[in-house]
């Protein structure tokens, strides 16, 4: 405990100091490696008025290079430059600033639903389809689109949004994902953090359509109050596929079509209400044979009479299907195979192609066709990535993602994940937007099901246990440092979508994949917990984490009941603090058995999980530190096997066995149900329950 603590206070400094320090210890040569680097940034008249380093400091704090909250790029100059030190205290800075979610729309789960998320196929080409949806909403301010997988609704959607964010950069443009109630707690929670309304929302656990509807409410307010009249908005209500749904979602695009200064877009396969389909209604489905001419002309410049027969034939056997027309458009322009051959490869593919659903049969040669010739261009890193996109959220993977998947395997992890991209882009599978590390890739949910119906479940399943344990090393239920959250956050959906699809498909019933199942679930509802108003998520995963330890635990132990509050003794501090006589023994025997089954947990799992697990920037210095190791021995952000032994001696990580026997009660208290007992019984046997990583 106080080595910890010294730790945390010689790690403390404040923005003034920090800018202090800096200023004093720029040097001349420094301040001329600074100017070459930033000469693009900061004119040359400025330049010349920099005399030293106050002067420097004040013009890029006033230029907001770095500010109280965010000083990344100041970190990222400082070691560009090679001045170690003073990106060590910058690093040191930004670990002590309080920790608060960015809740702009490139960051977190709300990208999910901002138009980062509404991203377009390479190819994508305004149709008559498109022209129509565009001149209704222009007109009437609110559109309905109807029509099959393929038809082109959602891309047409996020087409007019990104036009729309164009014109209105003040305006909100939000998507609510309608497919689920959970989809649509999680779009409105999302909404109301961008808007900036911090109510709790209290919610009855029978009931999420009413916390929903409340959440509604509050979005509806806020978006026809003064402040936002000035301003058109758009709220694009996308994919209403669940006739669960279909009332209340009907409800609440009738309000927003209502109000004057809010457009709307819905979409879906099935019927809207007669009454909105009569004023609002459009159907997509198929494209003409000069917009099919046209894409192709774009993409092949053709111009052949004959080649203008095959593509008129193509575009019959594809059904008009927007997409399915712009993946062969994609494929004929890399591959440079003739029209005809493609029309004559497609018609052999599509005979052998089996009989899977009626969706399915107009895309199945065009996929195969793609698929194998992308698997086979790409190199064996790359293509590895394909087979987890199942999985994810298809909506909104971010780069870190895929990079983190291949850091075990490759070791040119950024050239791999942009060859893939780049493949993807120029075929047509997926859409790209954003730049750098901000770069977020997006998968038509066609292409994710030819993906994952090539598999065997036998693959699905240990795909499935692979992404399980790497969402354990990745994502950490305790999320107070920013980076941690942060890192939390971007891979939070995808865990979700995991969880549910392990659940789906009624997981493992092993040990060890019901232990990583019940810490994934922890840290995914702390996650919830801490991201504002997403207590309903937190609860439920919360509530699927104690389910998976009870699993794991002895039957006799059952749930674990307190006392009610008002039969306990409250009267002393001593109860008040540690509880009275009957909580400490209900405590000590919630904390014995977990113990003594946590012995079962083997232990080439416990010492991976430690090896693995991803550590924050101030992790991985405490750890060098105090293990007195270089930073060649830890040169990421993963502890290598050959220091392992050096960091338990040093004292600066647990020995494994001590991990092992605490790692259930670490769980336990994570997902907050036996918070109190499991704290009351860490104090009884003096044992250190709050991390497994450090000696607290």
């Amino acid at each position: 405990m106080e080595k910890h603590s010294d730790v945390d206070a010689e790690l403390r400094i404040d923005y003034d100091s920090m800018c202090n320090k800096i200023a004093k210890e720029l040097t001349t040569e420094d301040l001329k490696e600074i100017k070459f680097l930033l000469r693009a940034d900061i004119g040359k008249a400025t330049w010349e008025n920099i005399k030293d380093g106050k002067d420097l400091v004040t013009v890029l704090e006033r230029r907001e290079y770095f500010t109280r909250n965010e000083v990344t790029k100041l970190e990222k100059l400082f070691t560009d430059v090679k001045l170690s030190t003073l990106a060590t205290v910058v690093r040191q800075y930004n670990d002590c600033i309080p920790r608060m979610l960015k809740i702009d729309e490139s960051e977190g789960i709300a990208r999910n639903y901002a138009t980062h998320s509404m991203t377009i196929v390479q190819n994508f080409v305004e149709t008559e389809n498109y022209r129509r949806m565009e001149e209704i909403i222009t007109r009437k301010g609110a559109v309905l689109v109807k029509g099959p997988p393929g038809a082109g609704k959602s891309q047409n959607a996020f087409h007019y949004a990104n036009k729309f964010r164009k014109d209105h950069q003040q305006s909100i443009v939000w998507r609510v994902h309608c497919k689920s109630t959970r989809e649509m707690h999680l779009s409105y929670t999302n909404l109301m953090l961008r808007l900036g309304i911090r109510e709790v929302i209290r919610y009855s656990e029978s009931d999420i359509n009413e916390c929903i509807r409340m959440m509604f409410d509050r979005v509806y307010k806020k978006l026809t109050e003064d402040e936002y009249t000035q301003h058109t908005h758009l709220i694009i209500m996308d994919d209403m596929e669940s006739p669960k749904t279909a009332q209340e979602v009907h409800e609440m695009m009738e309000y927003f079509i209502i109000a004057k200064n809010i457009y709307v877009i819905g979409t879906s396969q099935h019927r809207y209400s007669p009454m909105l389909t009569y004023k609002y209604g459009t159907e997509v489905s198929k494209m003409t044979d000069n917009e099919v001419i046209e894409l192709f002309k774009l993409d092949n410049n053709t111009n052949d009479p004959t080649d203008i027969s095959e593509i008129k034939e193509l575009a019959k056997k594809m059904d008009y299907l927007p997409l399915c027309l712009a993946l062969a458009a994609s494929y004929i322009r890399i591959t440079k195979t003739s029209i005809g051959q493609y029309n004559k490869n497609w018609s052999e593919l599509q005979k052998q192609a089996h009989e899977i659903s009626i969706e399915g049969k107009k895309f199945d040669a065009s996929y195969i066709l793609t698929l194998e010739k992308l698997e086979k261009d790409l190199p064996e890193s790359s293509k590895k990535l394909l087979q987890y996109i199942p999985y994810l959220n298809n909506n909104t993977i971010p780069i870190q993602l895929l990079e983190s998947l291949l850091e075990y395997d490759s070791s040119s992890t950024e050239t791999d994940v942009n060859t893939l991209l780049a493949a993807l882009h120029d075929y047509s599978l997926a859409a790209i937007s954003g730049k750098g590390v901000t770069r977020i890739i997006a998968f038509h949910s066609v292409t994710v099901w030819f993906l994952d119906k090539r598999k065997y479940e036998s693959e699905r399943q240990e795909e499935r246990l692979f992404l399980l344990r790497h969402f354990c090393y990745y994502i950490d239920n305790d999320a107070r440092l920013t980076e941690t959250m942060n890192r939390n956050v971007k891979f939070l959906e995808h865990a979700c979508c995991l969880l549910r699809s392990l659940e789906k498909n009624g997981g493992d019933s092993c040990f060890e994949t019901k232990l990583f199942e019940c810490y994934l679930c922890c840290s995914v509802g702390v996650t919830f917990h801490l991201y504002g108003n997403t207590q309903v998520s937190a609860d439920y995963f919360f509530k699927k984490a104690k389910m998976f330890l009870l699993k794991l635990i002895p039957h006799e132990l059952k749930i674990y009941e307190g006392p009610k509050e008002r039969n306990v003794d409250m009267s002393s501090v001593e109860n008040f603090l540690r509880g009275n006589d009957e909580i400490k023994s209900k405590s000590n025997e919630l904390f014995r058995t977990l113990t003594r089954k946590a012995r079962e947990i083997p232990d080439d799992m416990i010492k991976k999980f430690v090896l693995m697990k991803y550590r924050s920037c101030r992790d991985i210095r405490l750890l060098r530190e105090y293990g007195k190791l270089s930073e060649k021995d830890i040169p990421k952000n993963q502890i290598p096997e050959q220091c392992l032994q050096k960091l338990i001696d040093c004292k600066v990580i647990l020995p494994l066995e001590d991990v092992k026997e605490i790692f259930l009660a670490d769980q336990t208290q994570a997902g907050g149900h036996f918070h109190r007992p499991i704290k009351i019984a860490a104090t009884f046997f003096q044992q250190p329950i709050l991390t497994i990583y450090f000696h607290q």
